[in-house]
């Protein structure tokens, strides 16, 4: 028989006693970052939960509790999976009905207040620092789509393919919380020359469904000119101030290089 909690939660819920997933959230009377998890309709606000002494019965953890006073879960993180284990499952035995610890925070209103905020109160933010990561292709389809915009269709796959893992540098700063609204510059790198924008781009178009969309079809990707040219075009379009990421693919033979740049740090 599965395990009830105390604390009213749908069944329908996907933030169940068996889940306890863990994040970063802010809400507009507090913005600063700090951990939490999610339970039913509610957000359990770790670093509130700590300040109200609800780790006080898993003395394992009382050596590092200021990891629920931190802006991401990196040092969470770097606790390890016996930590991560522990934690978690203390935290369903707080909200268990007839549980073990539920007494930090059942028969704790005033802490229940602080600590158990709603979810449509609070907004969920980047739960880790992103330093770099590496991107590999996931599968044939994927690789050889991306092989033709690069070198067309009869060498859309390279040899190694087939016989070893084939991963290319990840950008950090396209990590980015799920629903944030990103406009993306799709930029077909198979030919010569800057021919001009097109307000009417090929379905490998992205966009923020907010903003005009363009697509620059072709693209010097040997002349720097190129990225000026494309830079002072974003500056015409959404104004020097717009924060946009403009990918700008440098080819040489197969392998792809790209660069960031920001609208907003360039001089009107």
């Amino acid at each position: 028989m599965a395990s009830t909690s105390w604390l009213k939660i749908d069944p329908e819920s996907p933030f169940s006693l068996a889940n306890i997933p863990f994040g970063i959230i802010t809400t507009a009377t507090n913005g600063t970052p700090r951990p939490a998890i999610a339970i039913g309709q509610y957000a359990l606000d770790l670093e509130a939960f700590t300040s109200g002494n609800g780790f006080s019965r898993l003395p394992s953890i009382s050596k590092s509790l200021k990891v629920f006073s931190e802006p991401t879960l990196n040092a969470f993180a770097a606790l390890g999976q016996s930590t991560h284990s522990s934690v978690r499952k203390y935290i369903q035995q707080v909200f268990t009905s007839g549980g073990p610890h539920t007494k930090p925070l059942e028969e704790n209103k005033s802490l229940q207040q602080k600590a158990l905020l709603p979810l449509n109160i609070v907004k969920t933010r980047l739960p880790m620092s992103i330093g770099d990561y590496t991107d590999f292709y996931a599968g044939r389809n994927h690789a050889y789509n991306v092989g033709v915009m690069f070198r067309g269709k009869d060498n859309a796959l390279q040899p190694n393919y087939e016989h070893i893992p084939v991963g290319c540098h990840g950008r950090a700063s396209s990590v980015v919380v799920s629903g944030t609204s990103i406009t993306i510059l799709a930029f077909l790198a198979a030919k010569a020359h800057v021919l001009g924008m097109d307000r009417n781009p090929p379905p490998t178009q992205f966009s923020s469904p907010s903003l005009p969309t363009f697509a620059f079809h072709h693209a010097n990707l040997t002349d720097p000119s190129a990225s000026s040219e494309i830079i002072n075009t974003c500056k015409k379009v959404h104004g020097p101030k717009f924060d946009i990421l403009l990918n700008v693919a440098s080819v040489m033979g197969s392998l792809c290089q790209f660069r960031k740049y920001h609208c907003r740090d360039v001089e009107a």
